[in-house]
């Protein structure tokens, strides 16, 4: 009974850490899954600046604590197109040297809904990987006119993970989800110099990306 005595709090602190971070991955694949059906409708073609088709994805967040406009998620929806001379040409450029943006990744259109101010544990926001448009650029449904997409530098790309023809465009879908769960303080007892404040080593966001 003794040895239990003295072991009992070690084996109450993994079942409750195996308990919390099982609970985490679930959720985390849940996130993953909301990201597929927000990327799905966005490649169908469906108008995902819609309140009521942006709604639909909210309900499979279930559990997640996203609403449409706040809670812990983020969704983050972009069309992307590598510009050839043809869109050069469209965009009335009678060469490729004077079309700024030619054989940039550029984006043709940007929607966002859930949380826009979402942060982090370490209070780091919570933004597209792919970089973002400037707001000035963005029509009513979200969609970028060709004029500001071959000119505005804030319609590059910053980083794109696969390559494409010229004219070739992607559907790409980001979320970001952060959750209670994933969060583990630790006590820098020695080095701290407030003690008492827990220091997060381990992120409590969840990020995903589904290119079609």
């Amino acid at each position: 009974m003794m040895e239990f005595a003295l072991v009992a709090p070690f084996l109450l602190a993994m079942l409750i850490g195996s308990f919390v971070l099982g609970l985490g991955m679930v959720k985390a694949l849940q996130a993953q899954q909301v990201n597929r059906n927000a990327g799905i409708l966005f490649m169908k073609y469906v108008d995902m600046s819609l309140a009521s088709n942006q709604e639909i994805v909210v309900r499979t967040a279930a559990g997640l604590n996203m609403t449409r406009t706040g809670g812990n998620g983020r969704v983050i929806l972009s069309q992307v197109l590598r510009v050839g001379a043809t869109e050069c040409l469209a965009g009335g450029f009678t060469s490729t040297g004077a079309c700024p943006n030619f054989d940039q990744y550029v984006f043709t259109k940007r929607i966002y809904f859930g949380n826009n101010g979402l942060t982090n544990s370490a209070g780091a926001s919570l933004g597209s990987r792919l970089g973002n448009p400037r707001d000035g650029i963005l029509q009513p449904d979200g969609g970028i006119l060709i004029n500001d997409f071959l000119t505005d530098p804030t319609a590059r790309v910053n980083w794109f993970p696969m390559n494409m023809a010229y004219g070739e465009f992607c559907f790409v879908s980001e979320t970001w989800f952060v959750m209670p769960e994933l969060y583990f303080p630790k006590w820098q007892l020695l080095i701290d110099p407030n003690p008492g404040n827990p220091t997060p080593y381990v992120d409590n966001s969840v990020y995903s990306i589904y290119l079609t």
